[in-house]
């Protein structure tokens, strides 16, 4: 009988802990699987499928901002030249060099303007007159910049949505005569890599 007690006491015991083990992994679970709003589903399915969803968890925030601070805004304000790549209403993508005009930067106009930590705003100059950057972003707001210092080897991607400002006369004023309107970006996304894979590229001297 009391072989039996014992075995009784323990089956109990075996059960709780169990019991307990289920709580504790339920609460885990419910901690660090719910994806970050920063995240669109197709990113969590990428990070889950390939072991970095855990991971990154309590680190979105620190990887992805959503303001300019002062760092990115002092890298991004000195470029002369970025990438931006816009899609149409079905998702087709297109990419493009915008570099500042020449008379505009030897008049001292810059390439972009930031107006505040969420806004940025760059000049539209006369081009090939495709508009394929324009004509998506008349279909689809969102676009992505990408900033790079092959010199230092830093890049910085803003991702956010666009709005164009057809004000001619404050594109020039703002970015010189070539400029015939504003793209101004309203910024969702920071992010800041690693130099991993930039070349080193100096200026002549």
């Amino acid at each position: 009988m009391y072989q039996t007690v014992v075995l009784d006491k323990m089956h109990l015991m075996r059960n709780l802990l169990q019991k307990a083990i289920r709580q504790i992994g339920r609460r885990f679970v419910s901690s660090y699987s719910q994806p970050n709003p920063l995240l669109h589903p197709g990113e969590v399915e990428a990070q889950r499928r390939y072991g970095t969803f855990l991971p990154l968890q309590g680190k979105i925030g620190s990887i992805i901002k959503t303001r300019l601070e002062p760092d990115y805004a002092e890298f991004v304000g000195r470029q002369t030249f970025f990438f931006v790549a816009t899609a149409d209403a079905r998702g087709r993508c297109d990419c493009a060099f915008r570099g500042i005009d020449e008379k505009a930067q030897k008049a001292g106009y810059p390439a972009l303007i930031i107006e505040n930590e969420t806004t940025l705003l760059f000049p539209d100059y006369p081009g090939n007159g495709l508009y394929q950057t324009l004509g998506n972003l008349m279909t689809n707001p969102h676009i992505g910049m990408l900033f790079i210092d092959f010199s230092t080897r830093q890049r910085v991607r803003v991702n956010g949505r666009a709005e164009i400002l057809e004000d001619e006369a404050e594109a020039k004023a703002r970015f010189g005569p070539s400029a015939q309107r504003m793209i101004r970006v309203q910024v969702q996304e920071i992010l800041a890599n690693c130099p991993r894979r930039i070349p080193l590229l100096q200026h002549p001297v």
